[in-house]
Parts: structure tokens; sequence; C-alpha cells
């Protein structure tokens, strides 16, 4: 390896970090599994079924997505609790992070999405390529939505710092 003045071992050490923070979030990269999480959160002993029901999903398919949290480390099966399943404390943190923000950034994206609508008509009959286009009608979608998502999303935040 040419050295190009970085430091290896802090760009290896990133690499591992990425690698691991993203397999603990394969947990939310799914709606089922976004499901089932908050469904442990707000009640712990809620059959996984109620959570197949709603999504008109086979015992199996949801076994699959019991099996990639338990890969990611969110949730296991307790021996001798009684209980079927038990998140961890990354399971219950990140279980409480939807509980308690999900509907916020459910909305903050619906707003997005709406600028993005938006922009796209403010640019119907403006003469652009594809590519071209899709930048203009992001900027503007930014531009109408990224200070308000920003700014309520950033006191979000302070709020969370605030009550630890």
């Amino acid at each position: 390896m040419v050295d190009d003045g970085s430091d290896a071992d802090l760009d290896k050490a990133d690499v591992e970090r990425w690698e691991t923070l993203a397999n603990l979030f394969t947990a939310v990269a799914h709606p089922v599994r976004v499901a089932i999480l908050e469904s442990l959160v707000v009640d712990e002993d809620r059959p996984l079924t109620e959570v197949a029901d709603a999504f008109d999903y086979s015992r199996s398919a949801i076994q699959k997505h019991v099996e990639t949290l338990e890969r990611a480390e969110v949730m296991y099966r307790p021996e001798e609790s009684g209980k079927t399943y038990a998140l961890t404390p990354f399971g219950q943190y990140l279980g409480t992070l939807l509980v308690r923000d999900g509907d916020t950034l459910d909305e903050a994206m619906h707003r997005a999405d709406e600028a993005e609508n938006e922009a796209e008509e403010e640019f119907a009959d403006v003469p652009l390529g594809d590519a071209a286009m899709k930048k203009a009608v992001a900027e503007r979608k930014w531009e109408l939505v990224g200070d308000n998502l920003e700014e309520e999303l950033t006191g979000r935040i302070s709020d969370i710092d605030e009550q630890r």
C-alpha cells in the first residue's frame, strides 16, 4: 500500500465501525422488522403473529425477518423466561428510537416528498435533460423544505440531549 499520509489503522477502524453499524441498521431496513421492533418495545409479550397478520405475511416470512433481527443482535430467544423473544439492549435502543421519533421522521419524509412533487410541477415545462432535471428538482425540493426540516429534526435532537 502506498503511504498517502493517512493513518491506515484509522481507516481500518473506520471500515470496521461502519460495517458494525450497517449490520445493526439492517434491523430497520424493512417495514416488517420495524414493526417487530416497535411491537416488542410497546408490548414485549405481543405475539409476532399480529405483525404477520398486519402485513398479510406467512409465519415463515416473519421467521426470516426474526432471523435477520437475531443476526443483527437486536433480539434473541430467552431460554427459560417464558417469552418467545426478547430485545437486546441494541434492540431496545433502536425500537425506542422508532417509537419515540418514528412519527416525526415519517411526517418529515412526507413533507419532503410533497416538496419534490411541487418542484417537479414547477419544472414541468422547463426543457431540461433528465440529469439536469433531477438536479434542479432536488435543489428546489431542499430549498422548499430543507431549512424547516433541519430545524425540526435538529430541535428534536436538542430536546433529546436536554432530557439526558
